[in-house]
């Protein structure tokens, strides 16, 4: 899901369709049905709208291109070989150019490449409503052949003229052990201004670079600390620590000076962390692990798993309570997101299955509306 101005686009894999809503309301503006299976979000680029996917009946990875009226503007050829496909499910607008990450499957597809498609490059027409891009268009910045096959993480950011992205976890199950490498380049040339091997943060896969002023938190599964954006490449990290046990999944939120992570691990189900050090200041268990990322609002925290929607108050570190009438997604990570006053997030527990919900997130509205039970 992705939100831009007043306008929710949801690429729905489940029906190979792309659906434009209203945020405030939820109304349907227009769905486009494609025999298309979205596999990523999707970005606005002013009127345009383009995700990534595949079609059963065609091989190779396209960019679906749109207007934001509905329109159908056609579908751009990106690859044919699977190193196209973006990691995570996540491809990123950056200026005038869309950046994502791929992973390699084998050893002659090693991958791991950092992929730029320039939005002001011209288009070639090589068949109905079909374009390949040129060669300008669609480069890979960043590559490293490696026998064990590398794998970069899902997010990339933008920082001024340049974008940072994670780089090598091997997809053996040593990965568990290996540090990760934070690579900072010229989004325009591919230059490297920086790389920066970490010390524990490692399993990179969602949301794992956290832009914080002018530091970074890499947010590994197994490993999280907190970098300076401008030369870590010759300085040791503020602070690290291991996260071996909490598998927070990469799905932390940094509010002022806290570090919130949501866990795979259901004793460790949410956690803040101050960012002055890296210390924990609570934790709080669940009955069940915790897949989809967290919201902040007016100093309660709102999660989504697999039982229900949870409410935690920050400033104590003590839940609020909870609803088991709106489950979340259990299938995969999915993103949550914070529009106004609204906490928006898919269930695919609910009947009908996949839907999107969203709730009023200030606290007496939440208590008002909920029966609550402590989890």
């Amino acid at each position: 899901m992705t939100i831009s101005g007043n306008n929710l686009i949801i690429p729905d894999s489940s029906v190979d369709a792309l659906i434009l809503a209203d945020a405030n309301s939820g109304a349907v503006i227009w769905r486009q049905s494609i025999p298309f299976f979205p596999l990523s979000n999707a970005v606005l680029h002013g009127s345009d709208i383009f995700l990534v996917g595949s079609y059963s009946n065609l091989p190779g990875y396209y960019f679906e291109w749109y207007t934001i009226d509905g329109t159908y503007r056609g579908r751009i050829l990106i690859g044919t070989n699977g190193g196209e496909n973006p990691n995570s499910e996540q491809i990123h607008l950056i200026g005038d150019a869309i950046f994502w990450g791929d992973r390699g499957y084998s050893d002659t597809d090693p991958s791991g490449d950092l992929w730029r498609f320039d939005l002001t490059q011209p288009l070639t027409l090589i068949g109905d409503h079909l374009y390949a891009a040129t060669a300008d268009g669609l480069k890979i910045m960043y590559h490293k052949s490696n026998p064990d096959i590398n794998v970069i993480g899902g997010q990339v950011l933008g920082i001024g003229s340049d974008v940072v992205f994670t780089y090598a976890d091997s997809l053996t199950m040593p990965m568990m052990h290996f540090p990760t490498t934070v690579v900072r380049l010229n989004a325009g040339t591919g230059a490297v201004v920086w790389e920066y091997q970490t010390a524990k943060a490692r399993s990179f896969w969602w949301n794992d670079l956290i832009l914080a002023g002018d530091k970074i938190v890499a947010n590994g599964s197994l490993g999280v600390e907190l970098i300076d954006a401008t030369s870590p490449g010759t300085m040791a990290p503020f602070w690290a620590y291991d996260d071996t046990l909490h598998e927070n999944f990469d799905t932390g939120l940094v509010v002022g000076n806290i570090l919130f992570e949501v866990s795979m691990a259901s004793a460790t189900a949410v956690r803040a962390y101050s960012m002055t050090d890296g210390s924990e200041l609570w934790c709080l268990p669940n009955t069940t692990s915790v897949g989809q990322g967290a919201q902040y609002n007016n100093g309660v925290l709102y999660v989504s798993e697999q039982e229900g929607v949870l409410a935690v108050d920050t400033a104590k570190g003590k839940w609020i309570g909870r609803d088991d009438s709106r489950p979340g997604y259990i299938d995969q990570v999915s993103n949550t997101l914070a529009y106004n006053n609204l906490f928006i997030y898919f269930s695919n527990q609910t009947n009908p299955k996949g839907r999107i919900e969203a709730l009023t997130s200030y606290p007496k509205i939440w208590i008002t509306r909920l029966m609550l039970r402590n989890p």
